[in-house]
C-alpha cells in the first residue's frame, strides 16, 4: 500500500468530529485528566494519527470471478496513555480507524480500538491487582474467509470486548521464588451468533532461577484455565511441568522438562492424564544465539529452533516452531536477543 499525509480541511474536521464524538475517546481522556490532576509529573499523554492509501485488488474476499477492487483511505488518530507511581501504573491506547471507499461508498465505515493495562500494589510489591482490558475486531466464522485487518469488507468480522482481573502473589520464600496467580474475565462478542465466554485461570510456580548463583536452576510450574461458553460446554485445559537447567559454561546451558497436561481434545476430561516431555539447549554468545528443542505433547511432537545476531541495538534472527499449529518468522529491527533460562511458552487455548 502507499502511505499519504494529504487530507483536505473540511474532512478533517469532519473526521476529528466523529472522533470527539466517540464513547470510548471521552472517556480516556476523562481518566487521563483525573490522573494528571492527580499527579502531573507521573502522566504521559501522546497523540498520533495513521493515513493511508491502501489499494485492495478484492475488497469483498470472494473468488476472483466475482472480485472487486478499491482503494481505501484509512485514518487512525490515536491517544496513548501513560500513568507511573510508586504504587500503580496504568498504560492505555485508544484508536478511531476511519475507513473511507473510493468507489464502494456503501462500504464507509469506523472502527474503535482499546488496549490497556494496569496494576496496583496491595501489599508492597508481594501481593498487586492486576487487570487488562481490550476492544477490538476479531473473525466470526472460522470456517469463513479470515480477515487479517478491517480493510476486507467479507462479513466476518464482529467487535468484541476482553477484559480480566486478579491477584499477583510474588514472595522469595525457603531459597525460592514462589508465585501464584488468579484471574477472572470474560470476553463479549457485539455478534449475538458468537457465544460469549467467562474465563478463569489459576496459576502458581516455584524458580530459584532469579535467586541462585547455582549453574543448576529449577522452575515447577502449574496453569489451569476454564472457559465456560454460554451454550456450548465448557472447556479446560491444565499442565503441570518441572524444569531442571544446567549451564555447562558461560555461554551454553541444557534443560530438560517433564510434566503433564489435560487431554484438550476431551472435553470433558481435564486432569492431568497426557505426559509431557522436552529436551533443549541455549547458546548465546557475545554477540549471537541459537535455541533448539525437541519434545512431545498430546497433540504431538514440539519442535523449537531459533538463531540470531545481535549487533549494537539491532537483532536479526530467523525462528520455527512446531506446536498445534506451526510458525515461522523472520525478524530485522531494535530487539533485544531472548534471555536463556526461562520454561518454553505453553500452547493453552488462545
Amino acid at each position: 500500500y502507499m502511505i499519504i499525509n494529504i487530507a483536505s480541511k473540511k474532512g478533517v474536521q469532519k473526521m476529528t468530529n466523529m472522533i470527539l464524538r466517540s464513547p470510548f475517546f471521552t472517556a480516556l481522556i476523562l481518566f487521563s485528566m483525573v490522573l494528571f490532576n492527580a499527579s502531573a509529573l507521573a502522566v504521559d499523554i501522546q497523540f498520533s494519527a495513521e493515513v493511508e492509501e491502501i489499494y485492495s485488488d478484492n475488497i469483498t474476499l470472494v473468488p476472483n470471478d466475482e472480485a472487486k477492487s478499491d482503494f481505501v483511505t484509512r485514518i487512525a488518530p490515536s491517544v496513548q496513555l501513560d500513568y507511573l507511581a510508586n504504587s500503580a501504573e496504568v498504560t492505555a491506547e485508544y484508536t478511531y480507524e476511519i475507513l473511507r471507499y473510493a468507489s464502494e461508498t456503501d462500504f464507509n465505515t469506523e472502527y474503535q480500538q482499546l488496549d490497556a493495562l494496569g496494576g496496583i500494589d496491595v501489599i508492597g510489591k508481594t501481593l498487586r491487582m492486576q487487570g487488562q482490558a481490550a476492544y477490538t475486531q476479531v473473525n466470526v466464522d472460522p470456517r469463513a474467509p479470515a480477515q487479517t485487518s478491517n480493510i476486507a469488507v467479507g462479513g466476518n468480522r464482529t467487535d468484541a470486548s476482553t477484559w480480566q482481573l486478579g491477584p499477583r502473589f510474588q514472595q522469595e520464600m525457603f531459597g525460592a521464588d514462589v508465585g501464584a496467580f488468579y484471574d477472572y474475565g470474560r470476553v463479549e462478542y457485539d455478534n449475538p451468533e458468537s457465544q460469549d465466554i467467562e474465563s478463569n485461570r489459576y496459576g502458581a510456580s516455584i524458580s530459584n532461577a532469579e535467586i541462585t548463583s547455582s549453574r543448576t536452576t529449577y522452575a515447577l510450574v502449574w496453569n489451569y484455565w476454564k472457559l465456560d461458553y454460554e451454550v456450548s460446554d465448557e472447556v479446560a485445559d491444565q499442565t503441570l511441568y518441572l524444569q531442571l537447567r544446567t549451564e555447562l559454561s558461560d555461554e551454553i546451558s541444557v534443560f530438560v522438562l517433564g510434566g503433564a497436561d489435560s487431554d484438550l481434545f476431551d472435553r470433558n476430561e481435564s486432569s492431568l492424564s497426557e505426559t509431557r516431555w522436552e529436551v533443549g539447549f541455549d547458546y548465546t554468545g557475545f554477540d549471537n544465539y541459537f535455541s533448539a528443542s525437541f519434545g512431545d505433547r498430546y497433540f504431538g511432537s514440539v519442535y523449537r529452533v531459533s538463531a540470531g545476531r545481535q549487533v549494537s541495538d539491532w537483532n536479526y534472527g530467523l525462528s520455527y516452531s512446531e506446536e498445534p499449529g506451526t510458525t515461522e518468522s523472520f525478524f530485522l529491527g531494535e530487539q533485544a536477543a531472548p534471555e536463556a533460562g526461562e520454561p518454553p511458552p505453553d500452547a493453552g487455548l488462545d
